[in-house]
């Protein structure tokens, strides 16, 4: 079948699409169809006078701007030398310059009907030939030895005058010098022939370091192209110079084949240049044998012999016979000793090379041993000594075997059996030889079989010592598995661990189970007595963990102050309940860190492994344990049970839906209010924040408050209620008195404080709603201010500065804030419920004295939190207490009820009506 006809219409081999993609093939295409018409018009002279005006003069018109841009397209291709592109850039100029002095003389002819000798077109053709010259000189590189350019200058000069004597006996014997022009006549004559004689040098040149240069075949097609352009100008020159010359003639038929060699040398230049790397220097090869010289000679004899042809019995005629007889016999014993030179040079660069290779083995830091059929070593070289410590003596004729670790017998037989089967397979292996002290030492081993080869008849088996890189690759192997600090195993281990005993858990083994251990509050450690303090209590800690387990255990550590157990044998709960007690009591001793006795605990998380429960299920279920243990107080371990995964699950899905109730606006302000227990009156009201759940209901903040704390979601609630509390706030200033709205409180979480911009938000209210700042209360707790008492002052010193209040909330419940508080910017005191909670007669009415009785010296406003009978209300009122809040007054409602709230009148009863009956009933606060 046809394989064009075959393939489907629209596309193109490989090959024709990178045709059709490259101009310079097209060009080169062109240029050859078009030398085609040329020919056949120089054949038959078809097409009248408009075909005899472009075939006859104009045919190269088309070919030389194509030659140029050929030769100019080479000068920047990477592939080649700067050498090579500037020769390239030479005939390229040199062609440019033809092309002008071409075209000057088809005016002249063509269009001006004139013959002009000397013309303006002999310049262009002139300068054509040095230009040429160099550019065939710059493609060959230079001889490396001067030994070779002597040689070569030799062969140049034998050759070119052998072929400048044919020349001149050819054809330019019969050249006069044209005296009719005057001198310029007399020097384009002669400058025509002596161009070409140096033309012929050139590709003399070039044709004699064929055989060394990096392109011979554009070399050649150089060499042809100029010996064409010389056979067109020796048939132009005599008939130009005796005014006979027309176009159409054997001289254009010689420069038309010069222009087409000369197209296709560039073209495939290019082409065999692309497909080489590019190379930074030229490897240049030695100058070889030529036998040209030698045949330009025996040419010259012969044109000598047939120009004495009638005078062979004259005397000068035998005489020329005896030393044409001579000469091609010292020729050809020239030509044997150069063959013989040549051989004794291979043969001297065959023992050096070997005397080369001798030195190289003997001193080599590798092992080169022969063993044949029978693994017997056959040859072994000087290395061992140094590799092995053993004597060559003491190793040849012994079993290669001999020499190894028993462990790597089998190998070495394996490997060597399948080596002799199939050579292709060398290697590398990783074998243990025993040295002259009786230590084992690592090689790496290749081998090769060459037992066809007559000088070795054998395997060759090259080893390579790799003791130090084994022994670096313990070291990592060491280092990648283990903690450096603790020297347990880490997490790549443990992880490595824990699958290969589940996947041995079920039928052989038992199922492991699996124990996280955290130590509490280490964070302390690290920020009192520095990191390593730290360290070396991690240390202790770990050591304490290995003696309260069994050898067959895994203990590693996962990071931080985190520990894991792998318990792969007896994992019964009776166990696992007794093991975990046991490491709490041997973590929770105190530890001498430096002369200190640090003491901390610990809590763990326990979980079993079971059916179709992955590593990293395993993993996950002994994590929620331990951290529930935490959230039990400490000091304790948690079982994991599929609630508490069934309650993290219910909490990753309560974030979600925070994020889309906050985008929907479901967070909303509720609001209790505060009241004057002197005068009953409403003062103000604090937001507390309730989520309107559409599948829920109303959420209280006790079910969704830890969750946008951990999740960093509280920055973004908070914001949102301090916003939507004073868009309220400045609704219901305007239609209440000033005296019944004094403040409104909204609560700031702590991240708000340290990751937030809290000032910057405030002000943004403030200057957007119009809130008198003195209104806005922000009510922080008090753990809140003792995490970081310097930057918290910070952030209340620029609130105040902005006009706002800050109460301090749940005073009482932190850390010793009694001595701080007077360094806090605030204005009121919240006192905690769970002082108020304590308010029965007298009892606990102490304590709430001495804080009022603070705040009192401090200046400070008090408010009691969680009033929610009526004898708290009047130990308050006895204690001094101004404000108060609470479900006795009323419960946090809806913004709507509380601006009704605000336009009612009703009153609590003033303390004098206030019966002392416990069960007294209360008047509640509520919307009229």
């Amino acid at each position: 079948m046809d394989l064009i006809g075959a393939l489907p219409i629209g596309t193109a081999t490989p090959a024709l699409r990178s045709w059709r993609r490259d101009p310079g093939a097209i060009l080169t295409i062109s240029v050859l169809v078009w030398a085609l018409l040329t020919c056949s018009w120089l054949a038959f002279h078809w097409g009248g006078t408009a075909a005899a005006a472009v075939f006859g003069i104009w045919y190269d018109a088309p070919i030389q701007p194509t030659i140029v841009f050929l030769c100019w397209r080479l000068t920047n291709l990477p592939t080649l030398t700067v050498r090579q592109r500037r020769g390239w850039r030479m005939l390229s100029l040199a062609f440019a310059s033809y092309w002008m002095g071409s075209t000057i003389w088809n005016v002249y002819e063509g269009v001006l009907d004139i013959k002009p000798v000397p013309s303006l077109a002999d310049p262009f053709f002139i300068l054509y030939y040095p230009l040429a010259v160099y550019g065939i000189m710059c493609l060959t590189e230079r001889l490396p030895t001067q030994r070779e350019r002597i040689k070569f200058g030799l062969d140049c000069a034998t050759a070119a005058i052998g072929i400048v004597g044919l020349l001149w006996y050819c054809g330019l014997r019969n050249v006069e010098i044209d005296v009719e022009h005057g001198v310029l006549g007399m020097i384009v004559s002669a400058a025509y022939p002596i161009a070409d004689v140096i033309l012929l040098l050139a590709v003399v040149s070039a044709v004699l370091k064929r055989h060394t240069a990096n392109f011979p075949l554009i070399l050649t097609l150089l060499g042809a192209s100029a010996v064409a352009m010389t056979a067109g100008d020796l048939q132009f020159l005599l008939p130009s110079l005796e005014g006979t010359y027309s176009s159409g003639g054997l001289a254009d038929l010689g420069f038309l084949t010069s222009f087409v060699i000369m197209t296709v040398a560039a073209h495939l230049q290019f082409v065999k240049a692309g497909d080489q790397q590019r190379f930074a220097t030229t490897t240049v090869r030695p100058y070889a044998f030529q036998s040209i010289p030698y045949v330009t000679v025996a040419a010259v004899f012969l044109l000598l012999m047939w120009e004495i042809r009638t005078q062979l019995l004259a005397p000068n005629g035998v005489l020329s016979i005896v030393a044409m007889i001579v000469t091609g016999l010292v020729v050809m014993r020239q030509i044997f000793a150069n063959r013989e030179n040549a051989e004794l040079s291979a043969q001297q660069a065959a023992s050096e090379t070997e005397a080369r290779y001798t030195s190289l083995v003997k001193n080599s830091s590798d092992l080169v041993i022969v063993v044949d059929d029978d693994l017997r070593v056959t040859f072994v070289t000087p290395s061992i000594d140094r590799l092995l410590d053993v004597q060559v003596e003491a190793v040849l004729g012994k079993l290669v075997i001999d020499l190894a670790h028993p462990s790597d017998i089998y190998d070495i037989r394996h490997f060597c059996r399948d080596l002799s089967e199939d050579p292709s397979l060398t290697g590398p292996v990783e074998w243990r030889l025993r040295t002259g002290d009786g230590s084992w030492t690592y090689v790496e081993v290749i081998g090769s079989n060459l037992k066809s080869d007559p000088t070795v008849r054998g395997l060759v088996l090259n080893a390579r010592d790799i003791t130090e890189r084994k022994r670096l690759e313990d070291e990592l192997k060491h280092l990648a598995f283990t903690d450096t600090l603790t020297l347990l195993a880490n997490r790549n281990l443990f992880n490595e661990q824990l699958g290969i005993a589940l996947a041995r858990a079920g039928s052989r083994d038992p199922y492991p189970a699996l124990i996280f251990a955290d130590l509490d509050n280490f964070k302390k450690v690290n920020d009192s007595l520095g990191h390593e303090a730290g360290d070396k209590l991690l240390a202790i800690a770990a050591r304490r963990l290995i003696r309260a387990t069994r050898s067959g255990d895994t203990v590693a550590r996962m990071g931080g102050d985190e520990f894991a157990l792998l318990i792969t044998g007896d994992s019964s709960d009776a166990y696992l309940r007794a093991l975990a007690t046991r490491l709490i009591d041997a973590l929770s001793a105190p530890y001498d860190i430096d002369g200190k006795q640090l003491t901390l605990s610990a809590s763990l998380g326990v979980a079993r492994a079971e059916r179709g429960l992955t590593a990293q299920e395993l993993m996950r279920n002994a994590d929620l344990a331990m951290y529930r243990a935490k959230a039990q107080g400490k000091r304790c371990f948690e079982v994991f049970e599929p609630s508490m995964y069934a309650s993290v699950m219910q909490t990753v899905d309560l974030e979600v839906e925070m994020v889309r109730g906050l985008d929907r606006g479901e967070f909303v302000p509720h609001f209790q209010p505060i009241v004057d227990l002197r005068t009953s009156e409403i003062v103000g009201f604090e937001a507390l924040v309730r989520w309107q759940h559409p599948e829920r209901g109303m959420l209280a903040p006790g079910s969704f408050i830890q969750i946008a704390e951990d999740s960093g979601l509280i920055e973004r609630l908070g914001h949102s209620m301090l916003m939507q509390t004073c868009e309220l706030a400045m609704e219901w200033l305007g239609g209440v008195k000033p005296e019944r709205l004094q403040h409104i409180a909204v609560n700031i979480s702590g991240r708000q404080i340290e990751h937030g911009d809290l000032v910057g938000e405030v002000r943004q209210v403030i200057e957007t709603l119009g809130i008198p700042p003195h209104v806005l209360v922000l009510e922080i707790t008090e753990s809140v201010l003792m995490q970081n008492v310097t930057a918290a002052i910070e952030q209340l010193t620029e609130l105040k500065r902005l006009g706002v209040r800050v109460a301090l909330d749940d005073f009482g419940t932190g850390y010793s804030s009694l001595s701080h508080v007077h360094r806090f910017p605030i204005d009121i005191l919240k006192i905690d419920r769970s002082f108020i909670d304590s308010l029965k007669k007298n009892d606990g009415s102490e304590l709430v004295r001495a804080i009022i009785s603070l705040a009192t010296a401090l200046e400070l406003e008090v408010v009691a939190e969680g009033i929610e009978k009526v004898e708290q209300l009047v130990h308050l009122q006895r204690l001094g207490c101004n404000f108060g809040q609470g479900y006795y007054f009323a419960r946090p409602e809806s913004a709507e009820v509380t601006r009704q709230m605000l336009k009612s009148t009703a009153r609590l009863p003033r303390l004098s009506l206030v019966s002392g009956d416990a069960a007294a009933a209360p008047i509640r606060l509520s919307a009229v």
